[in-house]
């Protein structure tokens, strides 16, 4: 496994398995479990995911010592006004007494406080580092304006189709590590099917999911994609033994669009309801 590092020093594994929309506790622990044997050690859930709990029971399950995995967890906008307890909460669920990265979900209510908070969390060692996730660069700006204090990530979503390469400028100017949620995209999008990427993916006897991954890496981003099976468990992180060249890179680069895909209908009207709640 390759490793990247954040700000403060802590080493972050450039690769995990992301668990959004995996509620089934079968299906997250076999998951993680199978994940975990094929050399997985970064793992990334949410309060809102609805399954801590079935993480925390696979990663105590796997007998891996705690040091040797990688947790990742968001605290939701409806707790930011008790950052602490929702820690703790989240804790008790992931079976351990610490998270090596904690990140505040959406740039709503009042994100500045909750920062705050993050920021004396760590210093009391129940969190190793703090970032953020779904924030924009004057979300950014505020945070460190108001607390002096840079976030070590932000989570955003990025494949070849979206890069919000603005976004990903002002991050790395400053120091912040960026995480990509949607790394293949969706099935709508098609991504998968690109000729340009199809003929990569040939050139180098990959697939195309693995061409992308591995184009995730080249950029220095760390990508979570989603998967259940054995099969696709084993194939996405497998791109560590080949390495992109710099024109197929750039080839990569020039798919962007700009453009992202929607948020579920029921984040939309949360999100919409509370940006009014603010005004």
């Amino acid at each position: 496994m390759e490793y990247f590092s954040l700000l403060g020093g802590t080493k972050i594994p450039a690769f995990g398995l992301g668990t959004y929309q995996m509620t089934k506790r079968e299906v997250v622990k076999n998951s993680i479990l199978t994940a975990i044997k094929l050399g997985y050690r970064h793992f990334d859930t949410a309060e809102i995911y609805g399954n801590q709990a079935f993480v925390g029971e696979a990663l105590e399950e796997s007998g891996v010592p705690r040091n040797e995995l990688f947790i990742t967890t968001k605290i939701w906008m409806n707790h930011y006004k008790d950052v602490r307890s929702a820690l703790k909460e989240d804790l008790k669920r992931l079976r351990t007494d610490y998270v090596d990265l904690l990140l505040l979900h959406q740039p709503l209510c009042n994100y500045v406080d909750a920062f705050k908070e993050l920021i004396k969390l760590k210093k009391e060692g129940l969190v190793k580092a703090i970032g953020v996730s779904n924030f924009e660069n004057e979300h950014i700006h505020k945070l460190i304006e108001k607390t002096g204090v840079i976030p070590e990530v932000n989570q955003i979503e990025i494949h070849p189709f979206c890069q919000r390469k603005e976004q990903v400028d002002y991050c790395k100017r400053n120091g912040i590590l960026i995480e990509d949620w949607y790394p293949l995209a969706n099935a709508k999008s098609k991504l998968l099917d690109n000729e340009v990427i199809k003929e990569i993916a040939k050139k180098y006897d990959k697939t195309p999911g693995q061409i992308i991954l591995r184009w995730h890496f080249e950029i220095g981003h760390v990508a979570f994609p989603r998967a259940t099976s054995e099969a696709h468990l084993k194939e996405n992180i497998e791109i560590f033994n080949f390495a992109l060249n710099k024109e197929d890179v750039e080839k990569i680069n020039a798919l962007d669009t700009g453009k992202g895909y929607d948020k579920p209908v029921w984040l939309k009207k949360i999100t919409e309801t509370l940006k009014k709640a603010n005004h």
